[in-house]
């Protein structure tokens, strides 16, 4: 937002409004007939006191008077327009509440030259703070934590938990049998692998850590201090169901025939490309390389 040289502010109180931080907003002098000037001193409550009014410099900014105050949709007010929207009334909670109950009737694009009203901010802190309050009075526990870290990422990456059941009925087999990546490296391709000793996490934990990481994106230090293990293992387990699941999933034949994609194939293709097979589609996008080696790997991608 490019700020106006002119330093000019709303005279309200309360109002930190200025020109030259806030100039997609108008600024109005006080009217020069006498009634309607001690109308706007009443109302902004400077009434009482030794206030001086000069013109150019003893201004009310435009977010004290409602949108039926101005001509046609003007910044010119109308005869007689007497500011009323103030951080001691209730007129910034009337709108803040009309204007999220539109917002919920329907999806509406995003104003992002105007400025929250004033008091909105104070009204957000204390509804962060109750929240936190009924955080504190639940309670919660570690493993009511964990039941909800569970759903948050079953949700994310678009599993049910009676979905995740099936598989750990499926995966329960492969406690005796898998090899940990490490293990299998370790003793060669040729050579014939026992199962790996009992593990510390149970199979269905380490495919949802494995989702965790490729699937949600969490860190696995992250993931390491949730489940109370070490990034090691962590990173061996990754590995060893990336590798496990290539191999099962990548025996699956996903294309279709060729017979298949000749019956289901649009004219057009039929005509000009009677050998297409599959279209497959990539987006690159660049980005400046960030100096900083943590933030480099972040955009890595090969």
């Amino acid at each position: 937002m490019v700020q106006s040289k002119n330093k000019s502010f709303c005279c309200v109180p309360l109002c930190a409004n200025s020109k030259q931080k806030q100039p997609y907003l108008h600024f109005h002098d006080f009217p020069t007939n006498e009634d309607q000037r001690k109308q706007w001193v009443r109302a902004i409550k400077r009434d009482g006191v030794n206030f001086v009014i000069r013109k150019g410099s003893t201004l009310v900014c435009s977010r004290h008077f409602s949108v039926a105050d101005y001509k046609n949709g003007s910044s010119r007010l109308n005869t007689g327009a007497v500011p009323s929207r103030f951080d001691w009334n209730s007129c910034y909670n009337a709108e803040v509440k009309d204007k999220t109950q539109t917002d919920r009737r329907g999806t509406r694009e995003h104003d992002y030259t105007t400025s929250p009203p004033v008091g909105a901010l104070d009204e957000a802190l204390e509804y962060i703070a109750e929240l936190e309050a009924r955080l504190q009075e639940m309670s919660m526990g570690p493993q009511t934590v964990l039941n909800l870290f569970y759903h948050e990422i079953l949700h994310s990456i678009s599993i049910s938990r009676s979905v995740l059941n099936v598989l750990g009925v499926c995966f329960a087999p492969l406690d005796t049998v898998i090899v940990y990546w490490t293990k299998a490296q370790r003793i060669g391709p040729e050579a014939i692998p026992t199962p790996s000793p009992s593990r510390k996490i149970p199979v269905i934990d380490e495919f949802f850590i494995y989702c965790c990481r490729v699937a949600a994106g969490l860190k696995e230090q992250v993931i390491a201090d949730i489940f109370q293990v070490s990034t090691s293992t962590v990173s061996r387990v990754i590995i060893t169901w990336a590798n496990y699941l290539f191999l099962v999933l990548g025996s699956i034949p996903i294309w279709m025939s060729r017979q298949q994609v000749a019956l289901s194939m649009p004219k057009k293709y039929t005509l000009h490309s009677p050998k297409l097979r599959v279209i497959l589609d990539c987006t690159e996008i660049r980005c400046e390389s960030p100096t900083s080696m943590t933030l480099h790997s972040e955009i890595f991608s090969n």
